[in-house]
């Protein structure tokens, strides 16, 4: 019978998970991936109609995105640190595009956030008073 695991033997077992800690010194590509669904979904929406994605074409997208977003997200950290901020800004990562050579994302990325930042302020749905004099001083002032 085994030991018991309160009282059993305290040295880490092949099987057993590594610890938190250690998790964070040794993180690959696949523990930060993005969501396979995701990937397929947006491939198919720029892809011909009836047009199939391979596995392999999909784990190679995968795998490339999340390389592409973790060293974007990481520029644009810099950045930040950079400017004594301990948050990334949208003009954190803007600038980061066009620093590493992605200036053609840009103009979209600047529509993108702006159709999205109105959107957010349309929807008042659930807002508070306080918060929707906030948006109104806003928009009076832009």
């Amino acid at each position: 019978m085994p030991p018991r695991k309160s009282t059993g033997d305290t040295t880490t077992s092949p099987t057993s998970k590594p610890s938190r800690n250690s998790l964070s010194n040794s993180l690959a590509v696949e523990d930060l991936s993005l969501p396979r669904s995701m990937i397929q979904r947006l491939a198919k929406g720029v892809l011909p109609a009836n047009t199939q994605v391979q596995k392999d074409a999909l784990l190679a997208l995968c795998k490339s995105a999340t390389v592409f977003v973790s060293y974007l997200a990481n520029s644009a950290n810099d950045r930040a640190v950079l400017a004594n901020k301990k948050t990334v800004r949208p003009e954190d990562v803007l600038e980061a595009l066009a620093e590493l050579e992605f200036e053609g994302f840009v103009g979209r990325c600047e529509r993108e956030l702006s159709s999205e930042f109105v959107y957010f302020l349309c929807d008042v749905s659930g807002r508070n008073e306080w918060e929707l004099e906030c948006m109104a001083d806003f928009l009076v002032r832009v």
